[in-house]
């Protein structure tokens, strides 16, 4: 993404309301995973770090993605108000 458009994401990143329910959920899952870590060997661990960080970059691009899907959509509904 360009720098604006960097700006823009980080920015709605920073203030994204997340429930009560996301954060629970989040804690429940993140327990669960230091106890995975904790029973994998060091080699099971290695690559499940390797397919955690290419999840963690598939999900950065969709995320991105679906971010400037709705700023279009955002702006052609704004044009959309204008005669």
């Amino acid at each position: 993404m360009n720098d604006f458009l960097n700006y823009l994401y980080s920015y709605a990143m920073e203030h994204l309301y997340l429930s009560e329910e996301y954060r629970l959920n989040r804690r429940c899952a993140e327990r669960h995973l230091q106890q995975l870590e904790g029973a994998l060997t060091p080699e099971q661990l290695r690559h499940f770090e390797v397919y955690q960080d290419s999840v963690a970059l598939s999900d950065t691009e969709q995320s991105q993605t679906l971010f400037r899907a709705a700023l279009k959509m955002g702006l052609y509904l704004g044009s959309l108000h204008h005669p």
